[in-house]
């Protein structure tokens, strides 16, 4: 077990000090106009949408539950 564990140490440390550009940012070790960079971009706002819309739609539920037991429960007054 000790062997397997010096084996992956050494082959993770050999990768990290062997390929330098891969830890890079694209906008570091690129440039900036890239279309790799917009595309980069427009998926996080993207899955930021995504995120809000999520969060949103669970708020719009609660609300609409709420709502629905007051007129229940208003509806049930009414009617004693």
């Amino acid at each position: 077990m000790r062997k397997i564990r010096l084996a992956v140490l050494t082959l993770a440390c050999a990768a990290c000090l062997k390929a330098p550009e891969v830890l890079a940012c694209p906008v570091c070790y690129g440039s900036s106009d890239d279309e790799i960079l917009r595309g980069a971009g427009m998926s996080v706002l993207f899955m930021m949408g995504i995120t809000y819309a999520m969060l949103l739609s669970g708020v719009a539920v609660v609300v609409v539950l709420y709502r629905r037991r007051r007129r229940q429960e208003a509806a049930k007054i009414e009617t004693i």
